[in-house]
């Protein structure tokens, strides 16, 4: 919008992991209608099966139903095709915008690693980042928060690497998918929260099923806050 580069609150909600449940993704996007004052979506990827054309047609038509702008990464599931298409389909995997005073970074950790030039462009996007609030996304998260499901970086060290810089530039936030629960930590004293909730086979027992989250951003007072909507 026309004012987005004046600092002032907003909200925006985070969403993904919706893979083979893409049938039934218009509830969360009616749930999510209903949420006042949401500027944006963010998603951490894996929005299809296998990232096929006709997937990602499919999910691009069903997003028509959200009232509220959709701004993704591309997670593993969209790695099914050779070349990928999500490229194609929504641009660039790894970006940074500022908006309202809060930059953002999305980053592609899609297939468990990042690429060394995705590094270069994070030097400069924590610079930028310096002085306000920045949030980073991305996928696989590097690293388990329980340690159990291996849905992490495929290299340790590389995971300490990227979360050392993040936490030496003091990123604020960090959210992630791929892990198709709901969960709150800190890594390298960040915040951070994965939401798979897009109605992808959950984990079970958890009773947690399909939600989304909502973040309260204040670029002035450089606060974040954060809570889950449930929509089952």
């Amino acid at each position: 919008p026309p004012d987005s580069e004046r600092p002032n609150t907003f909200r925006f909600a985070v969403m993904s992991d919706v893979q083979e449940a893409i049938d039934g993704v218009q509830d969360i996007y009616q749930r999510l209608n209903q949420e006042p004052d949401v500027d944006f979506l963010l998603g951490a990827g894996d929005l299809t099966e296998q990232g096929t054309r006709e997937q990602l047609e499919r999910f691009q038509l069903e997003l028509t139903a959200s009232r509220i702008p959709y701004y993704t990464t591309l997670g593993n599931h969209e790695l099914g095709q050779s070349p990928t298409l999500y490229q194609e389909f929504f641009g660039r995997g790894s970006q940074s915008f500022e908006y309202r005073g809060v930059r953002f970074s999305l980053i592609d950790s899609a297939s468990a690693s990042i690429d060394p030039t995705v590094f270069e462009w994070l030097e400069d996007w924590l610079a930028r980042g310096a002085n306000q609030l920045h949030v980073v996304a991305m996928h696989i998260p590097p690293l388990d928060p329980i340690g159990v499901r291996n849905g992490a970086f495929a290299s340790r060290a590389e995971a300490a690497k990227l979360l050392a810089r993040l936490a030496q530039a003091e990123v604020d936030l960090t959210l992630y998918g791929h892990i198709h629960s709901y969960y709150r930590f800190d890594n390298a004293g960040i915040p951070a929260f994965i939401s798979g909730g897009g109605g992808a086979i959950p984990e079970r027992f958890d009773q947690m099923g399909r939600h989304f989250l909502v973040v309260d951003a204040d670029a002035a007072a450089q606060t974040l806050s954060v809570r889950v909507v449930r929509v089952d």
